[in-house]
């Protein structure tokens, strides 16, 4: 509904303005979130079909025949990438080279946490781990250099200027807790069921909150509008007077 109010908003100014970057994006790439997040979580609805492994024991850290929801991990890979979009190119205007790096580096370090879980070895496990760890790093110092060169470089009027940073340096913070569940559940600390639980409530909060995020954006933007136009409007009365 949103993206459908949104696209005829826009439509008739895009009309006069072509060259007006589209309004619709944010709003496409957020019902294409909850579109992914549906059908995974419909597919794992389903008691006769998922994509699932079982988790070698390989440190004997976890216990035999623990399940490792390999669906989850591909939900990530679509997801994760449009979370990445949203709060560097979309919220913050970076360009697209900008966000491409720790883009890429975050689906790697994904298949790589998937593959930890997937070896036989505990040499290759732990040491992939720890390379999806440096990787996390990493893409998180790009991340929130986003934040500083937005700092810089945005205007001072920038509707929800305050709110934008908070997208890119959230989303540090989100992941990082994606990675305490992560770890809390290969080294066995917590079940299958409660590491499933927690990435479900980590995985819909982030959608809402994001879409919350663009809410707020979109409706500063538009009384930002109102109040130039009244503006205008109020000078050019006291011309005509």
């Amino acid at each position: 509904m949103s993206l459908i109010s949104t696209y005829l908003g826009a439509r008739h100014t895009q009309a006069l303005i072509p060259h007006l970057k589209s309004k619709c994006l944010p709003t496409f790439l957020l019902a294409l979130m909850f579109g992914v997040l549906g059908s995974t979580e419909r597919l794992f609805s389903r008691a006769d079909w998922t994509i699932a492994h079982v988790m070698p024991s390989a440190d004997g850290l976890t216990a035999v025949g623990r399940p490792v929801y390999t669906l989850q991990y591909m939900e990530w890979g679509i997801n994760v990438p449009i979370l990445l979009i949203l709060s560097g190119y979309c919220s913050m205007g970076r360009p697209l080279r900008e966000v491409s790096r720790p883009l890429v580096v975050t689906n790697i370090y994904v298949v790589l946490c998937w593959a930890a879980t997937a070896t036989d070895s505990a040499v290759l496990k732990w040491s992939l781990i720890v390379i999806s760890l440096a990787m996390y790093a990493w893409a998180s110092v790009d991340m929130l250099s986003w934040c500083t060169a937005f700092e810089r470089s945005a205007p001072q009027d920038l509707p929800a200027r305050s709110i934008r940073p908070l997208l890119s340096s959230g989303l540090v913070l989100h992941l990082l807790l994606y990675g305490v569940v992560y770890m809390a559940s290969v080294v066995g600390f917590i079940s299958a069921h409660t590491e499933r639980k927690s990435f479900f409530a980590l995985t819909l909060g982030a959608k809402i909150a994001y879409s919350a995020a663009f809410v707020f954006i979109r409706a500063d933007a538009q009384l930002s509008f109102i109040m130039q136009c009244m503006s205008t409007f109020c000078l050019v009365a006291s011309f005509l007077r």
